[in-house]
């Protein structure tokens, strides 16, 4: 099943469609992008589909691994 997401999120990458969203509270710099993440942004955030070159939260990609 992880393969799966692996080939979809890359052939949307190719074809330059993300379905991927990250936030981050504002004023903050760490982005998240898990909804698992116990820091995972419910208000006052801002929202970007494109991923941050840096910054990105590592409880998120802990909990999407």
């Amino acid at each position: 099943m992880k393969l799966v997401k692996v080939v979809f999120d890359w052939l949307l990458a190719m074809v330059g469609v993300s379905d991927q969203i990250y936030r981050r509270t504002m004023g903050k710099s760490v982005w998240h992008f898990s909804t698992r993440c116990e820091y995972w942004p419910t208000e006052n955030f801002e929202e970007v589909t494109d991923s941050p070159r840096f910054g990105i939260c590592p409880i998120c990609r802990k909990a999407e691994s």
